[in-house]
């Protein structure tokens, strides 16, 4: 369950489009991506991202968010854009899991 604060996160969030969170927890680790357009058709390998960047990237996406994510699921995608659709419908399904 979450908690006041997860929520009003999640709904101050929810007007963030996901590539721009995912941008910003990248730039965390690696300055250059805070001003770089990032191409979602772009691999992940392609963007010189290692598996430890995309774990630092799913934690502040999580914490932004205020949802869990499987790392597992995240590791065998292979587009930026794949990437951030899964985080969006992980997003959707926590919200419907909320109205339940």
């Amino acid at each position: 369950m979450k908690t006041d604060w997860q929520q009003e996160r999640a709904a101050q969030g929810a007007s963030v489009p996901v590539v721009d969170v995912v941008r910003a927890a990248l730039s965390t680790r690696n300055p250059a991506y805070a001003e770089a357009k990032l191409d979602t058709s772009a691999s992940l390998s392609e963007l010189g991202l290692s598996s430890l960047d995309i774990v630092s990237a799913v934690a502040r996406v999580e914490k932004h968010y205020g949802i869990q994510l499987d790392e597992t699921d995240l590791m065998l995608l292979d587009t930026l854009g794949e990437f951030c659709a899964h985080i969006e419908r992980e997003i959707d399904r926590g919200r419907e899991q909320e109205r339940e």
